[in-house]
């Protein structure tokens, strides 16, 4: 039995080993673009604040190695428990760790979290310490309104110019452009990358199902047809560990917004 996913992108999932797939990247590209954009706009001092669970942990450690191949560092991660309800003593540790660090022009902190990464700008706007340098966070918070929703967050997400990493479209690409346009003709829904693997797992699932009669086995026939697929994500194209290898990564502003 072959099982596909279209969102989830811890790296170790899938592997040689089972028949787990994705269309979408892991984790691992989110960190090479994540300390690719740090690395660009010369900050040299990270300051990471890490969700305490197995999303943050891991894409903490991705983001730690890449660092040592860069000209920049990791401060001691600040961590939060799940289910954090107050983000103060959280925010008076960041604090500290600003604070701590010589040069601040070359310093910014990167949140690595989901929906509650809004409750701690929601805190940190309340600490002008915080907002003397660049906030950064990840794909967990990009895919979330919920800063849009809390004003102070809001507001301290632009006066820190807070930019967060997220798996992109194909913005140019014609049979994306279509698909696009006529779901969101149809549901009111704009089509995001994932909406779009969806698509393309169907097509490739049934394309295998007509290859493979009387196949036990379909997962090397699955893996083949989709390191030659083009679909409306573009190329299918899977890694020996059964994750995609061709994508495209966008940045969130939210001070463009």
């Amino acid at each position: 039995m072959i099982l596909f996913l279209s969102y989830r992108r811890t790296p170790g999932i899938s592997s040689k080993d089972n028949t787990i797939f994705r269309l979408c990247p892991d984790d691992t590209i989110q960190a090479q673009g994540i300390m690719g954009l740090l690395k660009k706009q010369n900050y040299t001092t990270i300051i990471p604040v890490v969700r305490n669970d197995v999303y943050g942990q891991e894409l903490l450690e991705l983001v730690s190695n890449l660092s040592t191949k860069g000209n920049y560092t990791l401060t001691t991660p600040v961590y939060y428990e799940t289910g954090t309800n107050s983000f103060n003593s959280t925010v008076d540790k960041i604090a500290e760790s600003v604070q701590s660090v010589d040069k601040k022009t070359g310093t910014a902190v990167l949140a690595i979290g989901f929906d509650e990464v809004t409750d701690l700008l929601e805190e940190a706007s309340q600490n002008l310490v915080l907002s003397s340098v660049p906030w950064f966070g990840t794909d967990g918070i990009a895919l979330s309104d919920s800063v849009l929703k809390k004003k102070n967050a809001a507001e301290f997400a632009t006066k820190t110019n807070f930019t967060a990493t997220m798996y992109g479209e194909i913005e140019n690409e014609p049979t994306f452009m279509e698909f696009s346009k006529r779901l969101q003709n149809a549901t009111g829904i704009k089509a995001t990358p994932y909406a779009v693997v969806i698509n393309d797992a169907v097509q490739l699932a049934a394309l295998t199902e007509i290859m493979s009669p009387g196949v036990t086995d379909t997962g090397p026939i699955f893996l083949d047809n989709a390191c030659h697929f083009y679909g409306l994500s573009g190329y299918t194209s899977l890694t020996d560990f059964r994750r995609s290898k061709i994508c495209k990564h966008r940045f969130l502003d939210r001070k463009a917004e």
